[in-house]
């Protein structure tokens, strides 16, 4: 009898046994050197206030030096899958067969080294222990279509080409800008010949992307000239009037189901891509040259988006977009007002995929058996944290922060 009561009592445990919840934090392409963790501080702290415990988080730093953003986005995301291969690594020998879900957010440049980097860590095995769980890949302000600017498109265009040029002299700004390959190649049938940003659409790449429950694009509507909206929305142009905007504090969200709409009201509405326009085509307004296979591809994915615009002149709306507020407040509308309340709203988004996920909230009909509006917006060592509770002893205090480094970065 004691010795059934020993078997239910063990299995009670092992259903108890919390999921932990384990970020990757990636930053995108640096002007100076940066220490990742304070970098990521404003939006790691209020994540960390949502979720209060059982999380891990990382802040990757195998590309924080500036000279390493500037070797290539393959060298780049190549370097992220080993660190982080170390990082699961080492959790696995400290904790054990404990289950995590994985979360991959990547700012700018950092979304794309996490596309390099997944099918990597596919191809190594590392899914294939059922305690790891892909879960969330989110890219903030990510250019998935690349930065190149239209020739004879203003003076702004054409001062952005020289100075990117300058400052930013590499592999990894000619990939961005797609003139690491000669286009049209020589070759169409040779896959290599091809730009790296059109080599990494192709079917097998972006299918390990698939096996993650939650695909979230995040991106401003307009003032983020180091990012322009359709290539950081995968889009063929701008679905929104922008005057209308210009006084305006919004969070558009698409694709989301019912259960977030107490947190972006109408989020359920699916977002429709604008009219193809060609294989290559310009899109002068935001001032970019779109591929339509990137799109195509790309988009075959199952994304949710969160369009964002903050009431601000600033050109510092790219660095909003993870939380950073470095300037003083001159003016009036800059933007501060609406950081805190887009990051309260993000975190809160993330919570809640997590709180359905352990099932704290009830899915009562599935996204793809919603009703879908026809319409778009017409108007309108390495920095480490953990706080975990320990599973074999639960009065034992979360897990502090391990280092606390200084630094003061500046970012592009």
């Amino acid at each position: 009898m004691s010795d059934k009561e020993t078997i239910s009592k063990d299995t009670y445990t092992e259903q108890k046994k919390p999921t932990i919840d384990y970020f990757f934090f990636v930053h995108g392409l640096l002007a100076l050197s940066i220490n990742p963790k304070e970098h990521w501080a404003p939006f790691a702290n209020a994540l960390k206030n949502e979720l209060q415990t059982n999380y891990i988080m990382k802040y990757c730093k195998s590309n924080s030096e500036r000279v390493k953003t500037l070797d290539g986005i393959e060298v780049g995301g190549l370097r992220i899958a080993n660190e982080i291969c170390g990082y699961l690594k080492r959790s696995q020998q400290k904790r054990g067969d404990e289950k995590y879900r994985i979360h991959f957010i990547g700012h700018s440049l950092g979304g794309l080294y996490l596309r390099f980097a997944i099918p990597i860590l596919f191809k190594r095995g590392i899914f294939n222990n059922l305690n790891w769980i892909p879960f969330s890949f989110m890219t903030l302000e990510t250019p998935h279509l690349g930065v190149q600017k239209p020739l004879n498109n203003g003076s702004f265009d054409s001062m952005y080409r020289v100075i990117s040029d300058v400052v930013f002299e590499g592999l990894t700004m000619s990939e961005l800008q797609l003139q690491d390959r000669p286009f049209p190649p020589y070759d169409p049938t040779c896959l290599k010949e091809y730009p790296l940003l059109l080599r990494i659409v192709e079917n097998d790449i972006i299918a390990p992307l698939k096996e993650f429950k939650h695909l979230t694009l995040v991106q401003n509507i307009r003032f983020s000239f180091q990012v322009p909206y359709v290539s950081s929305s995968i889009d063929r142009a701008i679905p929104y009037d922008r005057e209308f905007l210009k006084d305006q504090f919004l969070l558009d969200g698409f694709d989301f189901p019912n259960q977030y709409n107490d947190l972006i009201s109408g989020c359920n509405k699916h977002y429709q891509l604008q009219d193809e326009r060609g294989e290559i085509f310009e899109e002068r307004i935001d001032g970019c040259v779109v591929y339509d296979r990137i799109i195509k591809q790309l988009n075959t994915l199952n994304w949710r988006r969160l369009n964002v615009h903050f009431r601000t002149k600033s050109s510092d709306a790219h660095i909003f977009i993870m939380g950073q507020m470095n300037r003083k407040r001159l003016f009036k509308n800059w933007g501060n007002d609406d950081i805190a309340s887009y990051l309260d709203t993000l975190c809160k988004l993330i919570k809640r995929d997590i709180d359905i996920e352990n099932g704290d909230i009830e899915i009562l009909s599935p996204i793809q058996d919603e009703p879908k509006s026809q319409e778009i917006i017409q108007s309108a060592q390495p920095s480490t944290e953990e706080k975990l509770i320990d599973i074999q002893n639960p009065e034992t205090l979360p897990l502090k922060d391990e280092t606390n480094e200084t630094n003061h970065p500046q970012i592009l």
